[in-house]
């Protein structure tokens, strides 16, 4: 199975009110946010896909255009994204492994810095907007790093069907 993994857009600054859960995408992250859900079909593989998010406002408003945009076996919050939890999101995508050709986790740094790195080995910087393809090998198992793309890279690919 293939994992997405989709830092947030860009975000209001960390001082906004509402705190930092509340912190909705600027005017770019927005443009950005589509544009992403636009190009993502290209990366996907054939066969029903499978959207997690993290619930912080950031998170929920940049999966919201890939919602409207692909057609999604199911969608939901996980609250492991947000707490980083690694374990927790890795019984899951076990759970789907045989439901979804993919899975598209939204989230943030550093923890999907680090979950890339935990199960590729790969470094990556990932920025905001940005899209990590990897193919994951099952619980506790090594994947493979597929591509990493960013905003530059995305505007650059065709349109979405």
């Amino acid at each position: 199975m293939e994992i997405l993994f989709i830092r947030h857009a860009e975000a209001e600054d960390a001082r906004a009110a509402g705190g930092d859960y509340e912190r909705a995408l600027t005017a770019r992250g927005r443009r950005d946010a589509a544009m992403l859900a636009d190009r993502l079909s290209k990366l996907l593989p054939p066969g029903p896909i499978h959207l997690c998010y993290s619930p912080l406002r950031r998170t929920r408003e940049t999966a919201e255009p890939i919602e409207q945009k692909l057609p999604l076996q199911g969608s939901e919050p996980q609250e492991a994204i947000a707490q980083g939890d690694l374990e927790i999101l890795e019984r899951h995508w076990q759970g789907l492994a045989t439901l979804a050709a993919a899975v598209i986790v939204v989230g943030h740094q550093p923890h999907l810095g680090q979950w890339i790195e935990s199960i590729t080995g790969a470094r990556i910087g990932v920025s905001k907007a940005s899209v990590t393809c990897l193919r994951w090998g099952g619980l506790r198992q090594r994947g493979e790093l597929l591509a990493h793309l960013r905003t530059e890279v995305l505007e650059r690919l065709p349109h979405g069907d």
